[in-house]
């Protein structure tokens, strides 16, 4: 039997970037590369962890594929979703070159034991900090 993810090729995943957007990224100093947002902790069957930054192209992937691939809304299936995306994050930082779900091969999915989504708390701690009001116009 065939599934929906037998026929997800590695393009679909992750397009590379033009060249003038990793010159850029490359020049940038560190800290301003580092933007606050989804991190995934992965934790694979073999035991081995790491985190992953899941960024705008990872959702733009994940909004390109699902439908083509008929997975449905990430709020419908949001296992799924979150696999994928942490799946796109992975091969982005070089910590995967496995293919997301490929039937008779090692694969994301079966090699994936836990996912653990968070939103990055950039300033360290747990204090809420609300956004200033906007003044009134004169």
């Amino acid at each position: 039997m065939s599934s929906a993810l037998d026929d997800y090729t590695e393009q679909d995943a992750v397009p590379d970037a033009p060249a003038e957007v990793r010159q850029l990224a490359a020049a940038a100093e560190p800290d301003e590369r580092q933007l606050a947002g989804a991190v995934t902790k992965v934790t694979m069957t073999d035991g081995t962890e790491f985190t992953v930054r899941i960024t705008n192209r990872d959702y733009v992937a994940w909004d390109r594929t699902a439908p083509r691939k008929k997975w449905g809304k990430a709020e419908d299936v949001p296992f799924l979703a979150a696999t994928f995306m942490a799946w796109t994050a992975a091969r982005r930082e070089g910590k995967t070159s496995l293919p997301f779900d490929q039937a008779g091969a090692v694969n994301w999915v079966d090699s994936v034991d836990d996912i653990d989504s968070r939103q990055d708390d950039q300033d360290g701690d747990d204090v809420a900090r609300p956004t200033r009001q906007a003044h009134a116009a004169d």
